[in-house]
């Protein structure tokens, strides 16, 4: 009978510890995850202030034809300061014409620290290769029908 009380009390014994050591596993990463998220959410941001900025300009026909210009060279085109979230390397705009309007390929490249969840990104025209995000708009010159 001895035997049994004394593999119930191991056994009780294991599952606490185990219970202990996997919460503070947990918990440890937990800070981990909140930082990618809120790295991920102020991605998302700038990237849809940087989509609004261009579709101003779109509008205002001033979109730069055949061109790549910097963060800065953007900031003077639109004499505005944009924010721009501490995990961001550089950040450079690509603008083309095509036959039919202007395409512009916003490449993002992030730091080797960052983290980010790109499943979380729900933005059209993006993509997420590593360190590098890109975003492509596409604006088609035509007529309202």
């Amino acid at each position: 009978m001895r035997k049994g009380y004394a593999l119930t009390a191991i056994l009780l014994m294991s599952s606490i510890v185990l219970a202990i050591t996997f919460s503070v596993i947990f918990d440890a990463a937990t800070p981990r995850i909140q930082k990618a998220d809120e790295n991920t959410i102020n991605l998302k941001g700038m990237l849809n202030e940087i989509r609004d900025t261009l579709n101003m300009l779109w509008i205002a026909d001033e979109l730069p034809s055949n061109k790549t210009l910097s963060l800065a060279e953007f900031k003077n085109l639109v004499k505005r300061d944009l924010w721009m979230p501490s995990i961001v390397k550089d950040l450079k705009l690509e603008f083309s014409d095509v036959l039919d309007g202007v395409r512009v390929l916003v490449t993002c490249e992030l730091y080797e620290y960052a983290e980010i969840y790109p499943y979380k990104i729900n933005i059209p025209g993006i993509t997420v290769d590593g360190n590098e995000v890109r975003m492509l708009i596409q604006y088609r010159k035509g007529t309202v029908m």
